[in-house]
């Protein structure tokens, strides 16, 4: 037994033996992986190429007959990897590949070849993405006992649709996350939750650049003839979109945008504009870094868009480029950019805060400011002050100049500041020359300027829109109608020998008055067709003229019977003139030259038409409007900043007033005054997209009268503007009253005053006034005041003229009637009686509880902007008003039931509040699709309401209103948002104590009333028991204004009055007070 075993173990040893003749090695694969990169410049690819490292990207060593992965690894910052591979025996065929993966350098960057976005659930799908790869030639028969090096490897593009391309983007990326990782900013790279994934292929269709959900489409080639994956601009852009998204803070509502406009939602012009600043710091970062001895970035300043590149050693390639040092186009043209409504402005101004002389950029050694501030100012203000700010505050330049001296101190470098947003890029944030003018005591001064139509005129082309509202205006210079009904204007562009069907516009039944203008727009709803407006429709082939700054081309104006009444045409803004000859019948000589921004080509006032081309002059758009010449400039600098300016009026002449905004996105609200200061009217309407407001007054006396300008609106606090005044013509058109307020004193239930005041637009027999479409007085035609009484609710009142019997239309105004709680609710199984909307909201039976809720889209799917209706970053607004005001104690909340089915990320069910009638609003709270998970399937269900309970202590001791805003791009739409059971503090009767103090318990304090008072109010209070009372008042300051000690008071209901005197009796400000 003992002999057998022994052999046994001999033979063990004897296979172990045999196995160790054949060990495993451990070897080295190394090499360098390169990409040639095209060289680019203001003009375009330069036809040299320079070869780059492929750094800090995966790298796999791969069994070539097993596809196994032996090893992995990373390239170094010069594209060199050293990759150890073990347990290999015997020979083997290799191959290294790289991927345009970083993790294993620490880079959570990928590109792939597609993704998809899973709208309404805000996250990326890319499981069945493809990430790009190269490899190396196959090693044959490789022995495992010796290192093995496959030296370096190029890959080239030379038809410009390759692979290399992918590199190139990685490569950029790796930049943006080594800048953002320098120990002045975040000290680290992204972690795998700060991801970014690239997506661009040679097939793939993707068309325009974009970012979404911490993912990035690069456009590819498969579209045609455009790529972008050699556009380090445009590829670094959109990753500063994923480094505000991820690290900073943005509110870019998306949309089209294009070079030079000046007219843009300001949040899209911020949030397009930091994300090129960005761009250009990275490029700053990156320019002294070398490889073989030379500069790899050049000309850090310069943004370019490239199309295919040609093949090589050709230049060009250029889609366009532009320098935001400079503001200068690629062919040596202003881009024409100004105020904080112009993305590329906005760059400049950002950049401005940052390069040097020293920056390698179109200047060397000169910089035309004097600050060159570190990183860490610009990231503080990025990733620290803009993310601080409230949900409510819509993101703009604005709050960038804010951050400045958040993070610096108040006052820090003004100077250096003020020379880079107001001198070098015209964005006033300063007093203008006219300050102090914010009462009728210290007014500036405006003459209204005279335009009239008279004998031998007739009908011109008055001006040409090339910006974001393609339009044409054509006045009437005659003194006499004319009936347009069947006229086209035909538009050519280029070099169009017939009118294309989408650019020609057909009069509907329409005669312009004497001395008057009416615009064609491109876009807008034939529904609200007025006597200076006409709309084209809501379909692109409606009268999509499509223009640009840049084109040819021209305009014809024709009759009912096709003949040629005017004409005009332009050069583009290299002077290429237009091949449309001149119409028989009109005449057209000289050069004019297309604007190279966005401003329009206009006559002046008076219409003056010589068929030659120095009749026209570039203008800002007046579109409706006379094409005034000049007037008085203004900044509303300063939170609360008016401006008051006077002008002498004579009696019975009809006067025009518009504050124009362009540039600055600023929302005016024009306020006409009496001589002795009174409100005599207001209007802060203007057409959709357009910054400006206007207002008629017929003057009823020769005197002096005032117009006041304030700002409104939510996403900025100062802006500038041009006011212009005229006399308008007195035309044959019976116009209503320009405006119409109404103010309801709320002091009662059953009848309670409410004051109606309007300014009239001409001589009149008599007004009428309605409440809600029944007549309810009848007055001269110089009264301009009356006085209703109403049960509560809410009203609509409307005002008409009457003159020789004819009746014009109505001027209409809301307003609340009743007393002010502190409660409301509204649970629509009554209607909607206290709501007013602009746009289809209505019940629906789809409830949560009862038989009906609020919906903004109760026939089916809610409809956001045309499809290539606007340029500019268009956003529809459905709104509905809840206008029972209710005014806050302490603890105040908001409640509802809601479904919000709307695209994640783009459209939203937003929730504002109004501490000023409706003058200006603030955002409570906005929601989407992404909101809740049972919302993520795009369909309202049953079992989807979702209750919320929204605080209101921002507010308390307000008098607020409510308004529901569904707002909407121009691409999908869905199930829309559905509103139930809304109260404002649930079981509130009366208003609690301020804050806690000396009192007794069960003390209430009732609403006062009239609220907001007048003359006096009345306090009421309800004791439980006896007890001494001391009333006192507080301004918003907390200081005591005035004083009453009451005494001993026994249980029961007291009422106190105020008659808004101080201590001393002297009246107090006007203003809030406790």
């Amino acid at each position: 037994m003992k002999t057998s075993q022994r052999t046994l173990l001999l033979t063990l040893l004897l296979c172990l033996s045999t196995l160790a003749a054949t060990p495993a090695f451990a070897f080295e694969v190394t090499g360098t992986f390169l990409y040639e990169d095209r060289v680019w410049d203001l003009q375009g690819y330069t036809g040299t190429v320079q070869n780059l490292p492929i750094r800090m990207a995966n790298v796999e060593i791969v069994d070539a007959t097993t596809q196994q992965i032996l090893a992995s690894g990373a390239t170094d910052a010069n594209g060199n990897y050293t990759i150890e591979v073990t347990g290999v025996i015997g020979l083997v065929n290799l191959y290294a590949r790289c991927l345009t993966h970083g993790t294993n350098a620490g880079y959570e960057i990928r590109v792939v070849d597609d993704f998809q976005r899973a709208l309404g659930l805000g996250f990326l799908i890319t499981t069945a993405s493809m990430t790009h790869a190269i490899t190396t030639t196959t090693e044959i028969a490789h022995d495992p006992n010796n290192d093995l090096d496959f030296g370096s490897f190029l890959i080239q593009d030379p038809d410009g649709t390759g692979v290399a391309q992918a590199f190139n983007i990685y490569d950029n990326t790796v930049d943006f996350f080594d800048w953002i990782a320098l120990p002045s900013q975040l000290n680290r790279l992204p972690n795998a939750s700060e991801f970014v994934v690239l997506a661009w292929s040679p097939t793939s269709p993707n068309e325009g650049s974009n970012y979404l959900y911490q993912g990035i489409l690069i456009s590819s080639p498969g579209q045609g003839n455009d790529t972008d994956g050699w556009s380090d601009t445009v590829i670094l852009h959109e990753i500063g979109h994923y480094f505000d998204d991820v690290f900073a803070a943005s509110d870019n509502p998306g949309g089209s945008h294009f070079l030079g406009d000046s007219n843009q939602d300001p949040t899209l012009s911020y949030g397009e504009g930091v994300a090129t600043f960005h761009c250009g710091k990275v490029r700053q970062f990156r320019e002294n870094r070398q490889f073989n001895g030379s500069n790899i970035e050049q000309q850090v300043s310069v943004y370019g868009d490239l199309q295919i590149p040609p093949p090589l050693p050709a230049a060009g390639g250029l889609s366009f480029s532009y320098d935001f040092e400079t503001g200068l186009l690629w062919t040596g043209d202003p881009v024409g950019q100004i105020g904080s409504a112009n993305e590329t402005n906005v760059t400049s101004i950002l950049w401005d805060l940052v390069d040097a002389p020293n920056t390698v950029d179109l200047t060397p050694g000169f910089d035309d400011d004097n600050l060159a501030v570190g990183l860490p100012t610009t990231w503080a203000i990025e990733t620290v002050y803009l993310p601080s700010l409230p949900a409510s505050n819509a993101l703009t330049v604005e709050d960038y100049y804010n951050g400045w001296f958040d993070v610096n101190g108040a006052g820090f470098m003004q100077s250096e500041i003020d020379n880079i947003f107001v001198t070098l890029n015209a964005t006033e944030f300063i007093e203008d020359a006219f300050e102090p003018d914010n009462s009728t005591s210290n007014a500036s001064a405006l003459v209204p300027v005279a335009h009239n139509a008279g004998p031998g005129g007739g009908i011109v082309i008055s001006e040409v829109d090339l910006g974001v509202q393609d339009a044409v205006e054509l006045y009437n210079s005659s003194d006499v109608a004319v009936d347009l009904t069947g006229w086209q204007i035909q538009v050519y562009l280029n070099d169009d020998t017939q009118p294309v069907a989408q650019r020609i516009y057909t009069f509907p039944a329409f005669t312009l008055q004497p001395g008057e203008v009416v615009a064609v727009l491109e876009r807008g709803d034939v529904l609200e067709n007025g006597a200076s407006r006409l709309y084209a429709g809501d379909t692109p082939v409606s009268f999509n003229m499509s223009w640009v700054w840049g084109v040819n081309g021209a305009a014809v104006v024709r009759d009912a019977a096709n003949n040629p009444v005017d004409f005009v045409s332009w050069a583009d803004a290299d002077g290429t003139p237009n091949s449309e000859p001149v119409p028989a019948g009109t005449a057209f000589t000289g050069s004019l030259i297309a604007p190279v921004v966005p401003f329009g080509l206009g006559r002046d006032i008076h219409g003056t038409d010589t068929d030659t081309a120095s009749d026209f002059s570039q203008v800002s758009a007046s579109l409706a409007m006379p094409n005034h010449p000049g007037g008085e400039h203004h900044t509303l600098f300063g939170t609360g900043d008016v401006d008051v300016i006077a002008f002498n009026a004579v009696a019975g002449t009809r006067y025009g007033f518009e504050a124009r905004a362009y540039f600055h996105a600023t929302d005016c609200r024009l306020e006409i005054l009496s001589p002795a200061g009174g409100l005599l009217g207001s209007n802060s309407s203007s057409d959709p997209g357009v910054k400006d407001a206007r207002l008629d007054f017929f003057s009823p006396t020769t005197d002096t009268y005032y117009l006041r300008i304030r700002h409104e609106g939510t996403q900025t606090d100062w802006g500038a503007y041009d006011v212009f005044a005229f006399e308008r013509p007195i035309t044959a058109i019976l116009a209503p009253p320009s405006s119409i307020s109404a103010t309801a004193q709320n002091d009662n239930n059953f009848t309670d005053p409410v004051d109606l005041q309007w300014v009239n637009s001409g001589s009149y027999d008599n007004v009428r006034l309605y409440r809600d479409g029944v007549q309810i007085a009848e007055l001269s035609g110089s009264v301009t005041t009356y006085q209703d009484t109403a049960p509560r609710g809410l009203y609509l009142y409307e005002i008409s003229a009457v003159l020789s019997g004819e009746e014009s239309g109505r001027t209409s105004a809301y307003e609340y009637a009743g007393t002010i709680g502190c409660t409301a609710a509204d649970d629509f199984e009554t209607g909607a009686e206290f709501w007013f909307t602009n746009s289809n909201w209505g019940l629906t039976p789809f409830a949560e509880s009862g038989s009906f809720a609020w919906t903004d889209s109760p026939a089916g799917l809610y409809q956001g902007c045309p499809e290539g209706s606007l340029e500019g970053g268009c956003k529809e607004n459905a709104i509905a008003n809840y206008a029972v005001p209710v005014i806050l104690p302490l603890g105040s909340v908001l409640e509802f039931d809601h479904i919000c089915i709307t695209e994640d990320d783009f459209d939203y069910g937003i929730i504002e509040v109004s501490t000023d009638n409706g003058g200006s609003w603030s955002e409570l709270a906005r929601y989407d699709a992404g909101d809740d998970p049972a919302w993520a399937d795009l369909v309202a269900d049953p079992g989807d309401w979702r209750h919320e309970s929204l605080p209101l202590d921002d507010f308390v001791g307000e008098t607020v209103e409510f308004r529901f805003r569904l707002e909407a791009d121009t691409n999908l739409e869905f199930d829309g948002w559905y509103i139930d059971n809304l109260v404002v503090n649930p079981g509130c009767t009366a208003l609690s104590t301020p804050e806690d103090g000396p009192g007794i318990a069960n003390m209430q304090l009732l609403t006062p009333a009239p609220n907001p008072m007048r003359s006096s109010t009345v306090l009421t209070f309800s004791l439980p028991e006896q007890t001494d009372v001391t009333v006192s008042v507080f301004d918003v300051r907390g200081r005591v204004v005035k004083q009453d000690a009451l005494g001993a008071l026994g249980a029961g209901n007291h009422n106190w009055r105020w008659d808004g005197s101080d201590f001393a009796g002297r009246g107090t400000s006007p203003g809030m007070y406790y």
